[in-house]
């Protein structure tokens, strides 16, 4: 197997006829503050946020056109979800609050009798 030596004006980098990198540089990664930035990442359950769609009760459960699997709820079936999703180890919830009419101006959102 031979190694060649890529010289560029940042670093060198050696290599294998492969392409397998055997030295790999670390002028960039000396803090732990700097690592942490450019390290691999990982998405757990903890780290995501559900996002709720929740209608008044008078509406029925409808799904969103635009996102397949996403639902407008009532508040029952919304506080299920936010069970569930806590089941999986999802600690988050961000709520959207649907009104019951919509105008240009947003007046049910200061509607007295939108509030029960």
């Amino acid at each position: 197997m031979t190694t060649r030596t890529l010289e560029s004006t940042t670093t060198d980098v050696t290599t294998t006829s492969r392409g397998a990198m055997t030295h790999r540089p670390r002028r960039l990664r000396r803090s732990e503050s700097i690592r942490s930035l450019v390290r691999e990442t990982i998405v757990r359950p903890e780290d995501l946020i559900c996002p709720l769609f929740v209608v008044p009760n008078t509406r029925s459960k409808v799904e969103i056109s635009s996102m397949p699997g996403v639902y407008q709820l009532r508040v029952r079936d919304a506080v299920d979800e936010a069970k569930r999703a806590a089941d999986l180890g999802i600690r988050a919830v961000l709520l959207f609050g649907l009104p019951e009419y919509k105008d240009g101006i947003g007046s049910s959102s200061w509607d007295p009798a939108s509030r029960r």
